[in-house]
């Protein structure tokens, strides 16, 4: 599958004090510092107090899982447009294993059981950018399966 070779143009206009625009990017791209949205979720969900872990260990296992995500996004990143053998017959295997694993030590479609947390929109954005880019595994583990239906139905959380 091709994916589109445009990139947006983001348009800023000066409406006196009401700028219009992606702010968190523009106000990265004038401070010079990088931006990152594995941990603007992050930030998000431990300032809110919600979609993160209640103890430490808990949040402890939330980052390190999202850690597995940002391995894989780099590889996925890395094969837009020419996915290679290694990433699809290791790569992304590998890591829907490794998922697998952690999803099945609690009852529930989330990480943590019924809660859910930014981890598993993360996880979440990964089963479907396989999906659309046709390296998504046949054998993905039930548990995963039944995390993206969750979020893709709309049940509450």
């Amino acid at each position: 599958m091709q994916l589109p070779s445009t990139k947006p143009t983001l348009h800023y206009h000066d409406i006196g004090s009401l700028g219009r625009g992606e702010v968190i990017r523009r106000r990265s791209r004038v401070q010079g510092c990088p931006i990152s949205h594995l941990a603007i979720l992050r930030y998000l969900a431990r300032e809110l107090g919600e979609y993160d872990g209640n103890t430490s260990l808990e949040k402890y296992f939330l980052d390190a899982v999202a850690d597995v995500y940002n391995d894989w996004r780099i590889q996925w990143v890395n094969n837009l447009g020419n996915v290679t053998d290694k990433f699809r017959n290791e790569v992304v295997p590998n890591y829907y294993n490794v998922l697998a694993r952690f999803y099945a030590q609690q009852e529930g479609p989330y990480l943590l059981g019924e809660r859910i947390t930014y981890t598993d929109f993360l996880v979440y954005q990964s089963i479907d950018n396989d999906s659309q880019t046709g390296t998504l595994p046949v054998s993905s583990a039930s548990d995963l399966l039944y995390l993206h239906a969750s979020l893709t139905c709309g049940e509450s959380f």
